[in-house]
């Protein structure tokens, strides 16, 4: 079975892990290091952690051949975005409940003092200045829907705080948020189970939105071919994956919120207030790599965020086809860097539509798609004809510096109805018929079925 590990092993053995044997610091430096390592498309492994005794890993899982290398697939170029929502797409149709072991790798320690655990030993990094501190990020919280006793995975930001306690920011439309809100007015506590070093399926599964009938544990297994192995917590009355690297057991009374701020997706800074959490327990593996996400716009951040939007084209596509079928094709981004309330809409339409550039554009920003208003989530949608390859950003470039010559095909929209959506932007680069010869793509016929590979010796 594929796993974090094997994952880091993997890496290795292709040239694609740096490794940093001099100690680093976790405020700043490690950061900074980790940035420098993304943009280099490698990942990398800190094997000595300045006031901690754990190597820490980052940059892993930053799309493409890393997620399918991360399922235990054979990566090719031909494994993309595209490959991987179709993964993720059969994996909730046909999920795999999970196989209970006795025990596993991540219970090689346990520490379950009575007076609760001190996690200050923990090598979580401080990524940037207007942090509030140290912040997990890569932490999958397991906990159980109180209303249907399915368990659920999500991937949390978790502020620590010293010693035992720490800060659960969870957002508005979390799972979560409505657990700790229900098990609170029913005078309960809420279980959180915080895996660290996870297996990369449940990373991916837990950013996926998966319908509260489902676990996500279940739909990781169905990503690799095989029942995710679990075991029991300690402390906590949760399964958790018996490969994992740590396993955090917390438990949220959610009587006290603590505010903290934290470098986001769209690279500034975001706030909310959190349920604080107590750890009643530790369990590692005997040789623990803890794994740590760039915050902000990191690419590892970005990708694995960007699968919770994966359902958001097809609905698209689905919408317009019933209402705009001069619509010939559809693209719609959310790839790093341009993640973050940046994502944009590409439209093709058949060449000569008479439709309306200003009318489709505020159609689209009105649509939902995978349970989010798109003028929240899209900021830019451009309109090209059908000799304009969606495939190509470059094409799509070309279109918007040699068609949108004139202001009238910038369009501007402020007055949109939801509540702190700013601007956004439509461009018009369809040719009218009169321009057509003049602004007409370069094409060599026969292109697409010559290979320079077959001339080759």
């Amino acid at each position: 079975m594929p796993d974090f590990r094997q994952l880091l092993d993997t890496l290795d053995e292709r040239g694609e892990l740096l490794r940093v044997t001099r100690s680093v610091e976790k405020e700043f430096e490690l950061p900074a290091l980790l940035k420098q390592a993304e943009q280099r498309r490698k990942a990398i492994l800190f094997s000595a952690v300045a006031g901690s005794p754990y190597p820490v890993a980052g940059g892993l899982l930053t799309g493409g051949t890393r997620f399918a290398t991360g399922l235990g697939k054979q990566p090719d170029g031909a494994y993309g975005e595209g490959e991987h929502r179709d993964d993720v797409a059969a994996a909730l149709a046909s999920s795999l409940p999970v196989s209970f072991v006795a025990t596993g790798r991540c219970k090689d320690v346990i520490e379950a003092p009575a007076d609760g655990v001190n996690c200050d030993q923990l090598p979580v990094p401080t990524c940037f200045a207007g942090d509030s501190g140290p912040f997990l990020t890569a932490a999958v919280g397991i906990s159980r829907n109180p209303e249907n006793g399915i368990v659920n995975a999500g991937i949390y930001r978790v502020l620590m705080l010293g010693g035992d306690r720490m800060a659960v920011s969870i957002g508005p439309g979390s799972d979560l948020l409505r657990f700790v809100n229900h098990n609170r007015d029913a005078g309960n506590p809420t279980e959180v189970a915080f895996v660290i070093g996870a297996n990369p399926a449940l990373l991916m599964a837990a950013a996926a939105k998966v319908p509260p009938t489902l676990s996500e544990l279940d739909v990781a297994g169905a990503l690799i071919g095989e029942p995710l192995q679990v075991v029991n917590c300690e402390r906590l009355d949760l399964p958790v994956p018996a490969d994992s690297e740590f396993v955090l057991e917390t438990v949220i009374t959610g009587d006290e919120q603590v505010p903290n701020t934290m470098g986001e997706f769209g690279d500034l800074y975001g706030g909310r207030d959190g349920p604080v959490a107590h750890a009643v327990a530790l369990t590692h593996r005997r040789d623990p790599v803890f794994h740590t996400i760039m915050a902000g716009a990191g690419k590892e951040h970005n990708s694995i965020g960007m699968i919770v939007l994966y359902p958001v084209e097809p609905e698209v596509r689905e919408q317009l086809a019933a209402t705009h079928p001069e619509v010939t094709g559809l693209r719609v981004l959310f790839e790093p860097p341009t993640m973050g309330m940046t994502g944009e809409v590409w439209l093709q339409l058949r060449r000569g539509s008479a439709t309306d550039a200003e009318e489709l554009v505020r159609h689209v920003l009105g649509l939902r798609a995978g349970n989010y208003d798109l003028s929240r989530i899209v900021r830019k949608v451009v309109l090209v004809d059908d000799d304009v390859d969606l495939s190509r950003s470059a094409d799509i470039t070309w279109a918007i510096n040699n068609r949108a010559l004139t202001t009238d095909r910038f369009i501007f929209i402020d007055d949109l109805p939801l509540p702190g959506v700013g601007m956004r932007q439509g461009i018009d680069t369809r040719v009218r018929e009169d321009e057509y010869e003049t602004l007409q793509r370069l094409v060599i016929p026969g292109a697409d079925t010559i290979s320079l590979d077959d001339y080759l010796d």
